[in-house]
């Protein structure tokens, strides 16, 4: 499915532009989000490690609430 003419196939192309949803999150949201999530203090701030399941657990959720008020945002919520 989709478009057939090249018009709107251009058109189309750029879809994920526009909104931006699946571009990378931004490292520094994704390391604060980290920190807060695991409760850390500014003066004991971990850095993600994937080595660790509880890190690497808390770095996934991160990237998804990132991800999750990029959508929010993208569709006009600011409240949650």
């Amino acid at each position: 499915m989709g478009p057939k003419a090249p018009e709107g196939k251009a058109v189309s192309s750029q879809n994920a532009l526009r909104h931006g949803l699946y571009t990378a999150p931004d490292n520094n949201l994704v390391f604060s989000w980290f920190n807060v999530i695991l409760s850390n203090e500014r003066d004991t701030e971990e850095e993600p490690n994937t080595d660790n399941l509880r890190l690497e657990a808390a770095l996934m959720l991160a990237v998804a609430k990132v991800r999750f008020h990029r959508v929010l945002h993208h569709r006009g919520r600011r409240d949650v």
